[in-house]
Protein backbone atom coordinates (compact mmCIF):
# COMPACT_ATOMS: atom_id res chain seq x y z
CA UNK A 1 0.00 0.00 0.00
CA UNK A 2 2.99 2.60 0.94
CA UNK A 3 4.54 1.92 -2.37
CA UNK A 4 1.56 2.43 -4.54
CA UNK A 5 0.88 5.24 -2.17
CA UNK A 6 4.42 7.05 -2.85
CA UNK A 7 4.98 5.68 -6.26
CA UNK A 8 1.90 4.73 -8.17
CA UNK A 9 1.98 2.17 -10.89
CA UNK A 10 6.08 1.77 -10.38
CA UNK A 11 7.12 -1.11 -7.78
CA UNK A 12 9.70 0.59 -5.58
CA UNK A 13 12.49 -1.56 -4.20
CA UNK A 14 12.30 -2.42 -0.33
CA UNK A 15 15.74 -0.53 0.19
CA UNK A 16 13.62 2.65 -1.32
CA UNK A 17 10.45 2.05 0.64
CA UNK A 18 12.45 1.70 4.01
CA UNK A 19 14.63 5.26 3.23
CA UNK A 20 11.20 6.85 2.70
CA UNK A 21 10.26 5.34 5.82
CA UNK A 22 13.21 6.23 7.70
CA UNK A 23 13.32 10.12 6.46
CA UNK A 24 9.73 10.36 7.49
CA UNK A 25 9.81 8.40 10.87
CA UNK A 26 13.38 10.64 11.87
CA UNK A 27 11.87 14.07 12.18
CA UNK A 28 9.05 12.69 14.65
CA UNK A 29 11.26 9.87 16.56
CA UNK A 30 14.66 11.81 17.43
CA UNK A 31 12.57 14.75 19.39
CA UNK A 32 10.89 12.22 21.89
CA UNK A 33 13.84 9.88 22.39
CA UNK A 34 15.56 11.64 24.86
CA UNK A 35 12.39 12.38 26.95
CA UNK A 36 11.55 8.80 26.46
CA UNK A 37 14.67 7.73 28.22
CA UNK A 38 14.61 10.35 31.11
CA UNK A 39 10.80 9.11 31.98
CA UNK A 40 12.34 5.36 31.81
CA UNK A 41 15.37 6.54 34.12
CA UNK A 42 12.79 8.12 36.56
CA UNK A 43 11.33 4.67 36.87
CA UNK A 44 8.27 4.71 35.19
CA UNK A 45 6.28 1.58 33.71
CA UNK A 46 6.35 2.85 29.75
CA UNK A 47 4.71 0.38 27.16
CA UNK A 48 4.23 0.50 23.42
CA UNK A 49 0.88 0.88 22.07
CA UNK A 50 1.59 1.40 18.17
CA UNK A 51 -0.41 1.22 14.75
CA UNK A 52 2.49 0.70 12.94
CA UNK A 53 3.43 -2.29 10.04
CA UNK A 54 5.70 -4.66 10.35
CA UNK A 55 8.03 -2.38 7.79
CA UNK A 56 8.24 0.51 10.12
CA UNK A 57 8.65 -1.67 13.61
CA UNK A 58 11.77 -3.08 11.28
CA UNK A 59 13.15 -0.26 10.64
CA UNK A 60 12.31 1.74 13.94
CA UNK A 61 13.97 -1.46 15.97
CA UNK A 62 17.00 -1.63 13.66
CA UNK A 63 17.88 2.96 13.65
CA UNK A 64 15.94 3.67 16.76
CA UNK A 65 15.70 0.84 19.07
CA UNK A 66 15.31 2.86 21.93
CA UNK A 67 11.72 3.87 20.38
CA UNK A 68 10.73 0.19 20.84
CA UNK A 69 12.26 0.17 24.56
CA UNK A 70 9.36 -0.99 27.31
CA UNK A 71 10.13 -0.95 30.95
CA UNK A 72 8.39 -1.54 34.20
CA UNK A 73 6.65 -4.16 35.61
CA UNK A 74 5.66 -6.65 32.97
CA UNK A 75 5.59 -3.57 30.43
CA UNK A 76 2.61 -4.10 27.59
CA UNK A 77 3.51 -4.06 23.47
CA UNK A 78 0.74 -4.04 21.71
CA UNK A 79 1.19 -4.22 17.75
CA UNK A 80 -1.65 -3.43 16.19
CA UNK A 81 -0.85 -5.68 12.91
CA UNK A 82 -0.32 -8.34 16.08
CA UNK A 83 -3.66 -7.42 17.71
CA UNK A 84 -5.13 -7.35 13.61
CA UNK A 85 -7.22 -4.40 15.12
CA UNK A 86 -6.22 -0.62 15.28
CA UNK A 87 -6.64 2.35 17.57
CA UNK A 88 -9.03 3.53 17.92
CA UNK A 89 -11.09 0.04 17.91
CA UNK A 90 -11.50 -1.30 20.95
CA UNK A 91 -9.93 -4.53 20.99
CA UNK A 92 -6.76 -2.46 20.96
CA UNK A 93 -7.21 -0.98 24.31
CA UNK A 94 -8.80 -3.90 25.63
CA UNK A 95 -5.23 -5.83 25.82
CA UNK A 96 -3.59 -3.06 28.05
CA UNK A 97 -3.51 -4.68 31.58
CA UNK A 98 -4.72 -1.98 33.26
CA UNK A 99 -4.97 -3.54 36.22
CA UNK A 100 -1.14 -3.78 36.85
CA UNK A 101 -0.63 -0.19 36.97
CA UNK A 102 -1.86 2.61 38.60
CA UNK A 103 -3.14 4.74 35.93
CA UNK A 104 -2.26 4.59 31.75
CA UNK A 105 -1.11 7.72 30.47
CA UNK A 106 -1.73 7.60 26.47
CA UNK A 107 0.33 9.45 23.95
CA UNK A 108 -0.89 9.55 20.78
CA UNK A 109 -0.91 11.86 17.46
CA UNK A 110 -4.45 11.25 16.15
CA UNK A 111 -7.11 12.62 18.65
CA UNK A 112 -9.49 9.97 17.73
CA UNK A 113 -7.28 7.17 19.34
CA UNK A 114 -6.27 9.51 22.24
CA UNK A 115 -10.46 10.36 23.24
CA UNK A 116 -11.38 6.52 22.89
CA UNK A 117 -8.62 5.79 25.47
CA UNK A 118 -9.90 8.74 27.78
CA UNK A 119 -13.71 8.31 27.25
CA UNK A 120 -13.80 4.48 26.96
CA UNK A 121 -11.36 3.37 29.29
CA UNK A 122 -10.47 5.68 31.52
CA UNK A 123 -7.32 6.59 30.92
CA UNK A 124 -5.33 10.05 30.88
CA UNK A 125 -4.26 11.44 27.49
CA UNK A 126 -2.14 13.25 25.88
CA UNK A 127 -3.08 14.39 21.98
CA UNK A 128 1.09 15.29 21.08
CA UNK A 129 0.25 17.47 17.79
CA UNK A 130 4.45 17.98 17.93
CA UNK A 131 4.74 15.94 14.21
CA UNK A 132 1.12 15.84 12.48
CA UNK A 133 1.02 16.17 8.58
CA UNK A 134 -1.08 19.17 7.51
CA UNK A 135 -3.76 16.62 6.33
CA UNK A 136 -4.14 15.16 9.54
CA UNK A 137 -4.25 18.83 11.07
CA UNK A 138 -7.03 19.86 8.68
CA UNK A 139 -9.01 16.85 10.37
CA UNK A 140 -8.19 16.84 13.94
CA UNK A 141 -8.62 20.34 14.28
CA UNK A 142 -12.00 20.70 15.43
CA UNK A 143 -11.63 17.54 17.41
CA UNK A 144 -8.75 19.19 18.59
CA UNK A 145 -10.82 22.57 20.30
CA UNK A 146 -13.25 19.93 21.82
CA UNK A 147 -10.72 17.52 23.57
CA UNK A 148 -9.51 21.04 25.37
CA UNK A 149 -12.46 20.69 27.58
CA UNK A 150 -11.74 17.75 28.78
CA UNK A 151 -9.40 17.71 32.24
CA UNK A 152 -8.30 13.78 31.47
CA UNK A 153 -7.37 14.78 27.72
CA UNK A 154 -3.96 17.31 27.01
CA UNK A 155 -2.81 18.84 24.13
CA UNK A 156 1.23 19.26 23.74
CA UNK A 157 3.12 20.72 20.37
CA UNK A 158 6.88 19.70 20.76
CA UNK A 159 8.57 17.28 22.92
CA UNK A 160 8.71 20.61 25.56
CA UNK A 161 5.30 21.11 26.24
CA UNK A 162 4.70 17.15 26.10
CA UNK A 163 7.24 16.80 29.24
CA UNK A 164 5.21 19.91 30.55
CA UNK A 165 2.37 18.32 30.30
CA UNK A 166 3.56 14.71 31.75
CA UNK A 167 4.59 16.83 34.88
CA UNK A 168 1.38 17.92 35.07
CA UNK A 169 0.02 14.44 35.22
CA UNK A 170 2.56 13.66 37.77
CA UNK A 171 5.78 12.25 35.63
CA UNK A 172 8.24 13.58 37.06
CA UNK A 173 11.09 14.07 35.35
Amino acid sequence: RLNEMISPGRKLPTSELEGFVEMVLGNQIIPNIKLKRRVINAGYSVGLFSNNNPLAVRIVSRKWPEVLQVSGNSPPIILSYQARALKPEPPMYKKVPTNKYDGVILIDGRISCVRAGVEQHGWLGIYYAGHIDSLEALRTADDAKIATSSKNLLIANSPHELEKVLNELGVKV
